[in-house]
Protein backbone atom coordinates (compact mmCIF):
# COMPACT_ATOMS: atom_id res chain seq x y z
CA UNK A 1 0.00 0.00 0.00
CA UNK A 2 2.81 2.60 0.44
CA UNK A 3 4.04 1.87 -3.25
CA UNK A 4 0.51 3.39 -4.14
CA UNK A 5 0.38 5.74 -1.63
CA UNK A 6 3.67 7.39 -2.82
CA UNK A 7 2.57 6.93 -6.45
CA UNK A 8 -1.04 8.88 -5.19
CA UNK A 9 1.04 11.98 -3.37
CA UNK A 10 3.41 12.28 -6.51
CA UNK A 11 0.49 12.89 -8.85
CA UNK A 12 -1.07 15.75 -6.12
CA UNK A 13 2.86 17.04 -5.58
CA UNK A 14 2.83 17.81 -9.60
CA UNK A 15 -0.72 19.28 -9.38
CA UNK A 16 0.69 21.85 -6.59
CA UNK A 17 3.53 22.26 -8.82
CA UNK A 18 2.01 22.56 -12.24
CA UNK A 19 2.09 25.90 -13.73
CA UNK A 20 -1.28 26.21 -14.66
CA UNK A 21 -2.53 25.66 -11.55
CA UNK A 22 -4.70 28.25 -9.75
CA UNK A 23 -3.70 29.23 -5.76
CA UNK A 24 -6.78 27.51 -4.80
CA UNK A 25 -5.58 24.39 -5.92
CA UNK A 26 -2.12 24.73 -5.00
CA UNK A 27 -3.17 25.13 -1.49
CA UNK A 28 -5.46 22.12 -1.84
CA UNK A 29 -3.10 19.81 -3.54
CA UNK A 30 -0.30 21.04 -0.72
CA UNK A 31 -2.51 20.14 2.28
CA UNK A 32 -4.01 16.95 0.72
CA UNK A 33 -0.89 15.47 0.48
CA UNK A 34 -0.04 16.99 3.78
CA UNK A 35 -2.99 15.05 5.16
CA UNK A 36 -1.85 11.72 3.52
CA UNK A 37 2.16 11.91 4.64
CA UNK A 38 1.39 12.84 8.37
CA UNK A 39 -1.05 9.63 8.18
CA UNK A 40 1.50 7.17 6.82
CA UNK A 41 4.86 8.90 7.92
CA UNK A 42 6.07 9.36 5.04
CA UNK A 43 8.72 11.98 4.68
CA UNK A 44 7.08 14.25 0.97
CA UNK A 45 10.57 15.89 0.55
CA UNK A 46 11.95 12.73 -0.71
CA UNK A 47 9.40 12.66 -3.28
CA UNK A 48 11.11 12.80 -6.87
CA UNK A 49 7.98 14.21 -8.69
CA UNK A 50 10.99 15.13 -11.69
CA UNK A 51 10.71 11.74 -13.92
CA UNK A 52 6.45 12.99 -14.77
CA UNK A 53 5.19 11.34 -18.16
CA UNK A 54 6.03 13.64 -21.00
CA UNK A 55 2.44 14.73 -22.69
CA UNK A 56 0.26 14.82 -19.15
CA UNK A 57 -0.68 17.92 -17.81
CA UNK A 58 -0.21 16.61 -13.95
CA UNK A 59 -3.79 17.58 -13.10
CA UNK A 60 -5.62 15.28 -10.83
CA UNK A 61 -8.51 15.40 -9.16
CA UNK A 62 -9.94 14.27 -5.95
CA UNK A 63 -11.77 10.48 -6.58
CA UNK A 64 -14.45 9.77 -4.17
CA UNK A 65 -15.58 6.54 -3.86
CA UNK A 66 -18.22 4.19 -1.78
CA UNK A 67 -17.27 0.96 -0.08
CA UNK A 68 -20.04 -1.64 1.26
CA UNK A 69 -18.57 -2.78 4.97
CA UNK A 70 -19.93 -6.33 6.07
CA UNK A 71 -20.16 -6.75 10.07
CA UNK A 72 -18.85 -9.04 11.60
CA UNK A 73 -21.98 -10.11 13.58
CA UNK A 74 -25.62 -10.48 11.79
CA UNK A 75 -27.27 -7.23 13.93
CA UNK A 76 -25.41 -3.88 14.39
CA UNK A 77 -23.61 -3.52 17.73
CA UNK A 78 -23.73 -0.29 19.97
CA UNK A 79 -20.29 0.08 19.53
CA UNK A 80 -20.71 0.70 15.44
CA UNK A 81 -23.08 3.73 16.08
CA UNK A 82 -19.04 5.28 17.62
CA UNK A 83 -16.99 3.38 15.37
CA UNK A 84 -18.99 5.06 12.41
CA UNK A 85 -18.56 8.63 14.10
CA UNK A 86 -15.04 8.63 14.84
CA UNK A 87 -14.27 7.45 10.89
CA UNK A 88 -16.65 10.24 9.73
CA UNK A 89 -14.67 12.45 12.07
CA UNK A 90 -10.98 11.57 11.41
CA UNK A 91 -10.89 10.73 8.01
CA UNK A 92 -13.85 12.73 6.64
CA UNK A 93 -16.32 9.72 5.00
CA UNK A 94 -19.93 9.38 4.81
CA UNK A 95 -21.62 6.55 6.28
CA UNK A 96 -24.56 5.01 5.73
CA UNK A 97 -26.13 2.29 7.66
CA UNK A 98 -28.18 -0.70 4.87
CA UNK A 99 -29.51 -3.57 6.10
CA UNK A 100 -26.50 -5.55 5.68
CA UNK A 101 -23.56 -3.65 5.51
CA UNK A 102 -22.34 0.10 6.17
CA UNK A 103 -21.05 2.07 3.38
CA UNK A 104 -18.57 4.42 3.31
CA UNK A 105 -18.36 7.16 0.58
CA UNK A 106 -15.40 9.40 0.37
CA UNK A 107 -11.92 10.24 -1.12
CA UNK A 108 -10.05 7.07 -2.02
CA UNK A 109 -7.24 6.59 0.01
CA UNK A 110 -9.59 7.58 2.91
CA UNK A 111 -12.25 4.80 2.36
CA UNK A 112 -9.20 1.96 1.57
CA UNK A 113 -8.41 3.09 5.19
CA UNK A 114 -11.86 2.70 7.07
CA UNK A 115 -12.37 -0.46 5.11
CA UNK A 116 -9.23 -2.20 6.74
CA UNK A 117 -10.15 -0.49 10.37
CA UNK A 118 -13.22 -0.94 10.46
CA UNK A 119 -12.57 -4.70 11.57
CA UNK A 120 -9.98 -3.91 13.84
CA UNK A 121 -12.00 -1.00 15.35
CA UNK A 122 -15.07 -3.43 15.90
CA UNK A 123 -12.21 -5.85 18.00
CA UNK A 124 -10.81 -2.83 19.92
CA UNK A 125 -14.03 -1.68 20.93
CA UNK A 126 -15.73 -4.99 21.90
CA UNK A 127 -12.16 -6.30 23.28
CA UNK A 128 -12.00 -2.67 25.61
CA UNK A 129 -15.37 -3.13 27.10
CA UNK A 130 -14.69 -7.04 27.67
CA UNK A 131 -11.09 -6.99 29.30
CA UNK A 132 -13.03 -4.27 31.61
CA UNK A 133 -16.25 -6.23 32.42
CA UNK A 134 -13.58 -9.03 33.25
CA UNK A 135 -11.42 -6.77 35.27
CA UNK A 136 -14.65 -5.46 37.33
CA UNK A 137 -14.19 -2.31 36.58
CA UNK A 138 -17.54 -2.23 34.40
CA UNK A 139 -20.49 -4.72 34.49
CA UNK A 140 -23.12 -6.10 31.95
CA UNK A 141 -25.01 -2.90 31.90
CA UNK A 142 -26.34 -0.30 28.90
CA UNK A 143 -24.49 2.90 30.88
CA UNK A 144 -21.60 1.03 31.43
CA UNK A 145 -21.41 -0.29 27.75
CA UNK A 146 -22.30 3.09 26.15
CA UNK A 147 -19.47 4.87 28.67
CA UNK A 148 -16.82 2.23 27.61
CA UNK A 149 -17.52 2.88 24.16
CA UNK A 150 -18.27 7.01 24.32
CA UNK A 151 -15.08 7.21 26.36
CA UNK A 152 -13.58 5.63 23.31
CA UNK A 153 -14.50 7.52 20.63
CA UNK A 154 -13.96 10.92 22.58
CA UNK A 155 -10.14 9.15 23.58
CA UNK A 156 -8.88 8.34 19.84
CA UNK A 157 -10.81 11.46 18.66
CA UNK A 158 -8.65 13.63 21.13
CA UNK A 159 -5.75 11.47 20.21
CA UNK A 160 -5.81 11.96 16.57
CA UNK A 161 -6.45 15.99 16.93
CA UNK A 162 -3.13 16.35 18.55
CA UNK A 163 -1.56 15.84 15.46
CA UNK A 164 -3.82 18.36 13.55
CA UNK A 165 -2.91 21.12 16.02
CA UNK A 166 0.76 20.58 16.05
CA UNK A 167 0.71 21.83 12.73
CA UNK A 168 1.28 25.31 11.85
CA UNK A 169 -0.67 27.77 11.20
CA UNK A 170 -0.30 27.60 7.43
CA UNK A 171 -0.63 24.28 7.08
CA UNK A 172 -3.70 24.19 9.40
CA UNK A 173 -4.94 26.50 6.87
CA UNK A 174 -4.42 24.49 3.40
CA UNK A 175 -5.40 21.38 5.66
CA UNK A 176 -8.67 23.36 6.26
CA UNK A 177 -9.66 23.95 2.88
CA UNK A 178 -8.43 20.41 1.56
CA UNK A 179 -11.06 19.25 4.15
CA UNK A 180 -14.15 21.76 3.04
CA UNK A 181 -13.18 20.78 -0.71
CA UNK A 182 -13.58 17.01 0.35
CA UNK A 183 -17.05 17.74 2.19
CA UNK A 184 -18.47 19.46 -0.91
CA UNK A 185 -17.48 16.31 -3.36
CA UNK A 186 -18.56 13.54 -0.72
CA UNK A 187 -22.08 14.95 0.01
CA UNK A 188 -22.50 15.43 -3.81
CA UNK A 189 -21.57 11.94 -3.84
CA UNK A 190 -23.46 11.20 -1.38
CA UNK A 191 -26.95 12.52 -3.09
CA UNK A 192 -25.90 10.46 -6.21
CA UNK A 193 -25.88 7.63 -4.71
CA UNK A 194 -28.66 7.70 -2.02
CA UNK A 195 -31.18 10.55 -3.62
CA UNK A 196 -33.54 9.74 -1.10
CA UNK A 197 -31.73 9.58 1.45
CA UNK A 198 -33.01 10.49 4.99
CA UNK A 199 -30.95 11.48 8.17
CA UNK A 200 -31.58 9.44 11.28
CA UNK A 201 -32.59 10.73 14.93
CA UNK A 202 -29.87 10.40 17.26
CA UNK A 203 -31.14 9.04 20.72
CA UNK A 204 -28.91 9.94 23.61
CA UNK A 205 -27.78 7.89 25.60
CA UNK A 206 -27.02 6.91 29.51
CA UNK A 207 -23.54 6.47 30.52
CA UNK A 208 -21.63 5.72 33.24
CA UNK A 209 -18.85 8.39 34.16
CA UNK A 210 -16.01 5.56 35.80
CA UNK A 211 -16.65 3.57 32.53
CA UNK A 212 -16.41 6.46 29.94
CA UNK A 213 -13.44 7.51 32.24
CA UNK A 214 -11.61 4.06 31.72
CA UNK A 215 -12.40 4.08 27.80
CA UNK A 216 -10.68 7.29 27.25
CA UNK A 217 -7.85 6.69 29.33
CA UNK A 218 -7.52 3.64 26.82
CA UNK A 219 -8.57 5.53 23.24
CA UNK A 220 -6.06 7.85 24.50
CA UNK A 221 -3.60 5.00 23.84
CA UNK A 222 -4.60 4.83 20.19
CA UNK A 223 -3.64 7.34 17.08
CA UNK A 224 -5.31 6.37 14.06
CA UNK A 225 -3.18 8.58 11.63
CA UNK A 226 -0.13 5.98 12.93
CA UNK A 227 -1.88 3.41 12.46
CA UNK A 228 0.13 1.25 9.62
CA UNK A 229 3.22 2.66 10.05
CA UNK A 230 4.24 3.06 14.06
CA UNK A 231 2.39 3.90 17.57
CA UNK A 232 0.04 2.01 19.43
CA UNK A 233 -2.19 -0.16 17.88
CA UNK A 234 -0.45 -0.54 14.66
CA UNK A 235 -1.70 -2.48 11.89
CA UNK A 236 -0.37 -2.94 8.66
CA UNK A 237 -3.40 -1.72 6.06
CA UNK A 238 -3.62 -3.81 2.83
Amino acid sequence: MNTAIIEKLKKILILANDKGAQPGEIEAAFGKAKEIAMRHGIDIAGIDISGKDEGKDGADTMTIERVDVATRSKNPQKYHRFICALLQEVFGVSVIRLWDCYVFIGEATDVAICRALFPWLEDVFYSTYYKAKLAGIVISCAADKNGIYSGLYNGMLSANRKAEAALNTEDRSKWAMVVRSKESLVKAKVEEEFPTLQQARRSRLSTNSRAWDHGYREGQKIRLNQVGTSGTGSRQLS
